[in-house]
């Protein structure tokens, strides 16, 4: 009884898509056909294609890295699983007939796809992941109005949000489907009587129920943002939907989940408290192998996937190796709060309220800074590998994920899939880099990442890492010895060695001489045995300042100098 419901149910669903009466008879034979049919690969493909593999996956309750092995003709679905796949084959010609697209739903046909509703005012997405999972899971409830109400937006939204629509972003596509839906306005009225939320939309005067349907955000730089009642659950459902693709989560239990921690975040910034909001930086250069990860004081490094690549900054896009991307991302965290502040107002009720953001990405970027340097020292042996920090997504609780980038490195250092032997290293040089004072050598180690990271031209390259060891062990006169002394006093292990290398410094130091001054051509495989030769060098310094010789990191050049050649060897 329950199965011809079902299915009674879908065939109105159907007979409203076609827009015209369909007799008995055409039902009962087309139920006939669609039982006999057997779905082809080929069938499948053009399903995924049309609704994407998050889509099908939902609705089929099926694991999504095993839908692209049932496009290659492989695996099992159980029959009720089939039939959904049947459901849904007479909807996609129908849909075909009418789309002057016929490869892509559009806008237009998402928005009406996800719109169809049974007799019952179900919707159709819902009814089919039913069908498929006859078991009914519990869902988790709460004694929270706002979360509640929430919840349910989320359930609605969410299948709708899976589904691909090319040349369209993925945002401020959904409200459409929900304006006037009664748990839209249990949502609202719920924003409404929370006493904390309800200050985002100004309140006027004494009166608790005086709002207006909008109200502002000014942030630390003082631009201003607007949010409007009717609208907020956009923002939530947007930084939700984007931290869930860069967490590479996928289950509407991550969305709901998500989502409700944009509220709680939101409730303890307008309170004045504190927030550590999540945040994802990008770099380019290094990757690290699918399914691995490096764990830092700072947050988790990850591997970039291609499900990540539309939710970052375009610029931010890593390069394209056999074995992976050659970028990687960081999950942490950036320090958001916010003040209440009294703004004019011709309103003759009572004052409004304003938001002042005063959140700061300062730690953020020291955290980039950390993982950019970290990693090149733990996977530059004796040829520097670029890691470079070209983006960011942070994710503000009261308004639209902060996106920026900067242009990505177009220097003439390799760049490579990590080793895993390469992993420990990386998270001790980092997490070293956290613990010390290292604004003594500064500049010599964004000198260091500038020779690496940002020099097209090896003579630029160079002159940055020279300029970069000339901060370290740099005095008014006589610099290049001082430095070709430095140097080889800190690395060599004997006479042999530091002679050698106190000479190839000196070379070094004249070519970036002959360079600034351009006193004289030098060849490029000279130019570019000095380069790798500086940089290593300059590497190697850091490191034993940093792990070894801590008492000369806090000195000035000048000490440093004296110290070092004062020392016994």
């Amino acid at each position: 009884m329950q199965t011809s419901r079902v299915w009674a149910g879908w065939w109105c669903v159907y007979v409203q898509i076609l827009n015209y009466d369909i007799n008995y008879q055409v039902i009962t034979y087309f139920r006939k056909e669609l039982h006999m049919t057997v779905i082809s690969k080929k069938e499948f493909s053009a399903l995924a294609a049309l609704f994407g593999r998050d889509y099908l996956a939902y609705i089929l309750n099926f694991d999504l890295k095993l839908i692209p092995i049932l496009e290659k003709g492989g695996g099992d679905l159980s029959d009720t699983q089939t039939e959904v796949i049947q459901l849904l084959k007479p909807i996609v010609e129908q849909l075909k007939f009418s789309n002057p697209r016929p490869n892509q739903l559009g806008i237009g046909g998402a928005h009406y796809f996800h719109n169809l509703k049974t007799p019952d005012n179900e919707y159709l997405s819902s009814v089919l992941r039913k069908i498929a999972v006859p078991e009914k899971k519990e869902l988790k409830q709460t004694d929270d109005p706002v979360l509640e109400s929430l919840s349910e937006l989320c359930r609605v939204a969410y299948p709708y949000l899976l589904i691909p629509i090319d040349g369209f972003s993925h945002f401020n596509r959904e409200a459409p489907s929900l304006h006037g839906m009664p748990k839209m306005r249990v949502f609202l009225d719920a924003v409404i009587n929370d006493p904390v939320l309800i200050k985002l939309f100004n309140i006027v005067g004494d009166d608790p129920h005086g709002i207006n349907t909008s109200g502002s955000i000014y942030t630390s730089l003082d631009s201003g943002g607007g949010i409007q009642l009717a609208t907020f659950h956009r923002i939530i459902f947007h930084n939700s939907w984007v931290q869930m693709k860069l967490q590479s989560k996928q289950s509407l239990e991550d969305f709901i989940e998500i989502a409700c921690s944009q509220i709680i975040a939101a409730r303890k910034a307008i309170k004045g408290e504190l927030v550590f909001t999540p945040t994802f930086a990008f770099f380019d250069g290094t990757g690290i192998e699918e399914g691995h990860k490096i764990e830092l004081k700072d947050g988790v490094l990850y591997p970039i996937s291609k499900d990540m690549l539309p939710y970052m900054p375009h610029d931010t896009i890593p390069s394209n190796f056999t074995n992976g991307l050659a970028g990687m991302m960081l999950e942490t965290t950036t320090e958001f709060k916010i003040n209440i502040e009294p703004v004019r107002s011709s309103s003759k009720s009572g004052k409004r309220m304003s938001l002042r953001e005063i959140s700061t990405t300062s730690s953020m970027y020291e955290k980039a800074n950390r993982v950019e340097l970290g990693t090149i020292l733990a996977t530059s042996d004796t040829h520097p590998v670029k890691a470079r920090h070209v983006g960011e997504v942070i994710i503000n609780p009261l308004h639209f994920p902060r996106i920026s980038s900067k242009f990505k490195s177009r220097s003439i250092s390799k760049s490579l899939i990590i080793d895993k032997k390469h992993y420990k290293a990386i998270t001790e040089w980092v997490d070293l880099i956290g613990n010390k004072d290292i604004s003594k050598v500064k500049m010599a180690t964004r000198r260091y990442l500038s020779a690496i990271n940002e020099r097209l031209i090896p003579e630029d390259s160079l002159v940055d890492a020279v300029i970069g060891l000339e901060n370290l062990f740099g005095i008014r006169s006589e610099i290049a010895f001082a430095i070709s002394n430095s140097v080889a006093r800190l690395l060599g292990s004997s006479f042999g060695e530091r002679e050698k290398i106190f000479k190839k410094m000196k070379r070094i130091y004249s070519a970036r001489s002959d360079i600034i001054h351009s006193n004289r051509e030098i060849k490029y495989e000279i130019v570019e045995d000095y380069r790798i030769s500086a940089i290593y060098y300059l590497s190697c310094c850091l490191k034993v300042l940093l792990k070894e010789k801590n008492n000369l990191l806090s000195m000035n050049a000048i000490d440093r100098v004296k110290l070092i050649a004062l020392e016994d060897t």
